[in-house]
């Protein structure tokens, strides 16, 4: 059974790499902040300290993003390999004979490329805001205290605050949706490290000679998956709609079985979308049962509520980075939200 579980947890791992070093790239402007504390923009620009923020800024993104390119295309390996590996397991519970397939290099060399031309527009993008916004710090708190609304001290980590709050989205999607940068990340490789499970699963599959699967039920599906539960594809398009075909164990027997649509259809409708948990499991015509449908709308509600307190920690993360006063607030909002991730994982798991 392909379960694409497993993406998630990859791509749960480059997310965190990439907040990483996006925590990195904070506490670095918080500490510049910090010692040009009071400087005007015309000063810093005069002593070419924005060029030198950027050098530093650009010599840690770069450093760390070649640690998550490297990782990025580590992880569609496994995720061919895995879905190859599955494909190999089910065949064999299936009692048939298995051909482990000659990899597509064209396939997968297309898949790869997709997700590191994504990654690959994340850097430029963060580099030149963590720039701009050392810039709008340096002048923001200077402007404050000169009204006497706040000290210098909290007005620059207010500022700091900010950004750390903010972060660093500047990244949109075809759709004209902005994410944030980790899970902008977390977006382009869990779609990868999908398409390439699917891929190595269903590749070996074909190339068997096995064309019909079916898409598991889901308790807490989303609108866009909903219509391809419990339904049998064709993974090359070989069949499609009420279509007879042979028995899986009787060679002297047909039977009739549902074609909804392909797995491309399939895949273009909305089916191994980034968060999506369905799974996929090879049909055996006159054996494979389909179960009917169950929804759990609660479930789904709290998977939901589970990604909003990962992305609140990542987010304390960043204030805790820039954290220059001692404040202990972004800490116990971190074991808090851990909390109630484990409460909702020992309710629903």
């Amino acid at each position: 059974m392909l379960d694409p579980a497993e993406a998630r947890l990859w791509a749960e791992e480059i997310a965190s790499l990439v907040a990483y070093v996006e925590a990195r790239l904070c506490k670095s402007i918080a500490r510049t902040v910090w010692a040009d504390m009071g400087a005007s923009s015309t000063d810093v620009a005069r002593l070419a300290k924005v060029a030198t923020v950027r050098a530093e800024l650009e010599r840690q993104l770069g450093r760390g993003w070649q640690r998550v390119i490297r990782r990025a295309q580590e992880v569609l390996n496994m995720a061919r390999d895995a879905g190859q590996g599955q494909a190999v397991k089910d065949l064999a519970k299936a009692g048939y004979p298995t051909i482990f397939p000659t990899v597509q290099a064209a396939a997968v060399e297309t898949i790869a490329a997709d997700l590191i031309a994504h990654l690959s527009q994340i850097p430029p993008i963060a580099l030149r805001e963590a720039v701009d916004v050392y810039q709008r710090i340096i002048s923001r708190p200077v402007a404050s205290v000169t009204t006497g609304a706040e000290t210098r001290l909290k007005a620059t980590q207010g500022a700091l605050n900010s950004f750390a709050r903010h972060g660093i989205s500047g990244f949109t999607d075809k759709a004209g949706r902005r994410w944030h940068m980790d899970t902008y990340a977390e977006m382009a490789t869990r779609t990868g490290a999908t398409h390439s499970l699917v891929y190595g699963w269903a590749n070996t599959m074909t190339v068997n000679g096995e064309d019909l699967a079916l898409v598991s039920d889901h308790a807490f599906e989303c609108p866009m998956c909903a219509p391809w539960e419990n339904q049998v594809i064709s993974l090359t398009g070989q069949y499609k709609g009420r279509v007879s075909v042979q028995h899986a164990t009787r060679e002297d027997q047909t039977v009739t079985v549902n074609v909804k649509g392909t797995l491309e259809e399939a895949k273009q409708a909305g089916l191994y979308h980034p968060n999506c948990g369905h799974t996929m499991r090879l049909f055996l015509p006159g054996i494979t049962r389909q179960a009917r449908p169950q929804h759990d709308p609660a479930r789904y509600e709290a998977s939901q509520k589970q990604r909003a307190l990962e992305r609140e920690i990542r987010k304390q993360k960043r204030l805790e980075a820039v954290n220059m006063i001692g404040d202990p607030t972004p800490a116990q909002t971190i074991r808090e939200c851990q909390k109630q991730i484990r409460e909702l994982t020992a309710k629903y798991d």
